[in-house]
């Protein structure tokens, strides 16, 4: 999991969205309250839009996002991704953003755990 995924106030813009999204090198963002409350995701193709530029995030986030529990086992965790065919999904433990797994995080976890068991 990545403990600090990069954040972005429900009340920003969405073209400053854009540029942090741009200079961070990610396509989505987790929205936050300021108290660290996961409110939902806004992705660059949607901040991107040109209709969307001059509205805040929270006009145009994603509020049903696929979430798993930091207590949730790497299993747990495929099977939602799977079913959902969502690969980037926020950790939330009562209403808190603690991480973030994406995909490359998943196939990371799992390489390991495959060269642990291949070294008994």
């Amino acid at each position: 999991m990545i403990d600090e995924p990069i954040v972005c106030p429900y009340t920003l813009k969405c073209i400053k969205a854009l540029n942090i999204m741009f200079n961070y090198r990610v396509d989505s963002l987790m929205v936050v309250d300021k108290k660290h409350t996961f409110m939902g995701m806004v992705y660059a193709d949607q901040a991107a839009d040109e209709a969307n530029k001059g509205k805040r995030v929270d006009e145009i986030m994603q509020t049903d996002c696929v979430t798993a529990q930091s207590d949730d086992s790497i299993v747990d965790v495929l099977n939602i991704a799977r079913q959902k065919n969502k690969y980037t999904i926020p950790v939330v433990d009562d209403g808190h953003l603690v991480g973030l797994i994406t995909k490359s995080t998943l196939v990371t976890t799992l390489s390991k755990k495959y060269d642990e068991s291949e070294g008994e």
